[in-house]
């Protein structure tokens, strides 16, 4: 953000343009946003937001999460050696007693006692694993899904709250010179030589 900032105050310096520019360049993405919000692609072609690729990068970024997640969660099949560190870590644990867990390991120690208590052909199977599985992604889903409507809701808020001001700031003639004519839709005046 920092360097999107620099950027523009470059450009904005040798270029003679003042920083009021972008409130008009805010009206005009709130205008378009209420007015064709729920129809027409008008704002995605205007801001250049390429759609497909950003797309193609969540997925892959959530298939890549995905496997990160199984790797960390799913339980790997029990080492064979009774003097494994698994049996070594057991035995020193359940004889220390009870110590402060964290909320996520309290959780996946209720799941598992959970999975304890069904019968061994359905643990031994991938039911439990693909089930949690399923679960998550779709509890995952409808957060993010109230997630997008509220942020939609507050945007739609907002842009109709500056869609209101600018009609208002366009029916005050605070751009009005008198001899000078209106050029383009950004607020500018042209004056003649003996008017300045």
């Amino acid at each position: 953000m920092l360097v999107d900032w620099l950027k523009h105050a470059y450009i904005n310096k040798f270029n003679n343009t003042r920083p009021a520019i972008y409130d008009r360049f805010l009206d005009v993405l709130a205008k378009d946003y209420y007015t064709n919000a729920f129809g027409d692609q008008n704002l995605t072609k205007r801001l250049g937001l390429p759609v497909i690729p950003l797309s193609c990068l969540l997925i892959r970024a959530g298939v890549q999460t995905y496997h990160m997640f199984v790797a960390a969660w799913v339980p790997s099949a029990p080492a064979s050696s009774a003097t494994s560190l698994v049996s070594i870590h057991e035995q020193f644990s359940s004889s220390l007693g009870p110590m402060p867990t964290s909320t996520a390991a309290s959780i996946s120690r209720k799941v598992d006692d959970f999975l304890g208590g069904l019968p061994s052909a359905i643990i031994n199977s991938n039911l439990p694993a693909q089930l949690t599985t399923v679960l998550v992604l779709l509890l995952v889903f409808f957060v993010l899904v109230a997630l997008k409507l509220v942020l939609g809701m507050l945007l739609l808020s907002f842009a109709r709250a500056r869609y209101r001001t600018m009609k208002e700031r366009e029916k005050n003639p605070i751009h009005q010179v008198e001899g000078g004519r209106r050029v383009g839709g950004w607020g500018v005046v042209e004056v003649d030589q003996d008017k300045r």
